[in-house]
């Protein structure tokens, strides 16, 4: 069966779509793949390198062009939220020719095979998603009671007909216009737009098809028993949900080092421009880093730094 996979994305981010999709296809040999491609229309470069490095890897894909005024009437919280980010509710109605399609972030590592997850029984809901990093804070924040708790969207099994026949992305397009902006209602945005439309409608599956990064940096005491299990087997997905992205060399974030390898080796690299300020903000980074590393290596619990 084929894999559909859906992102969104703008011109900025094009380069972080090729690092995460280059991470996808080192686990996807041979598998066949559609990527269905959300985004305001690309430069002709842009759209050409795009191209070629999908063909090379004999990756379907097909662009579903977005018009930047679609949008424009909407506000996000924070400065380095995307409004690419409000295309993901254009999937069901564009993306007609699939039952299933599988949506990801662009600011992932994959490092395992995701067909497990594409595979993944709905039991009649519309979505499968993994928890967010603290549910019960955001579940207070918008009111839902904290035993329905509160998903990341940015690893969606979407059921596209359900989403269709239950309005679901115009519920959540209505919450946003609503309460855009709103540090509140609508602190990030679609993702709350989403959780809040859908209510005991969501199947959780493990963090390990989204694991926050923001857990590999808390010392292993803090974290629950099934998030030190995840690590210790090793997620499938690694999300950066955070304003520091591995793409920004001077970070130094965990598993950044994989990242930057596997996007080299498929012929993509990030500048690293030292700076005095970002000189500083990578020493202290990288201190921070390897101070937590060695609690893990202690609890037997590995992870790349």
């Amino acid at each position: 069966m084929m894999l559909h996979i859906a992102c969104t994305v703008d011109e900025k981010y094009l380069r972080p779509l090729l690092a995460m999709m280059s991470s996808f296809c080192e686990h996807h040999r041979g598998e066949e793949v559609t990527l269905h491609l959300f985004c305001e229309e690309l430069e002709p470069e842009a759209k050409a390198r795009l191209d070629r490095f999908l063909g090379d890897r004999h990756v379907v894909h097909r662009h579903y062009p977005i018009h930047r005024d679609q949008f424009s009437d909407m506000r996000v919280c924070y400065p380095h939220f995307s409004k690419a980010n409000y295309y993901r509710l254009l999937i069901p109605e564009r993306l007609s020719g699939t039952d299933r399609v599988l949506y990801l972030d662009v600011d992932i590592l994959i490092r395992k095979s995701l067909a497990p997850l594409f595979h993944t029984p709905l039991d009649n809901q519309p979505v499968a998603a993994a928890p967010d990093a603290y549910p019960p804070g955001d579940c207070a924040r918008l009111g839902i009671p904290e035993h329905l708790g509160y998903f990341n969207s940015g690893v969606l099994l979407m059921d596209l007909p359900r989403w269709r026949s239950e309005g679901i992305a115009e519920q959540a397009i209505d919450y946003v216009r609503r309460h855009h902006g709103d540090p509140v209602k609508c602190l990030y945005s679609d993702q709350d737009a989403l959780n809040m439309t859908l209510l005991k409608r969501w199947k959780p599956v493990s963090e390990t098809w989204n694991f926050n990064i923001f857990h590999c940096r808390q010392f292993p005491q803090t974290l629950t028993e099934a998030r030190r299990q995840c690590l210790r087997n090793g997620p499938a997905v690694i999300h950066y949900t955070h304003r520091e992205k591995p793409w920004m060399r001077h970070c130094a974030l965990p598993f950044q080092r994989e990242y930057l390898r596997n996007a080299a080796r498929n012929g993509i690299r990030f500048p690293f421009h030292l700076t005095p300020r970002n000189t500083w903000i990578w020493i202290t980074r990288l201190y921070a880093l390897h101070r937590v590393r060695l609690p893990y290596h202690l609890a037997g619990i590995p992870w790349n730094p």
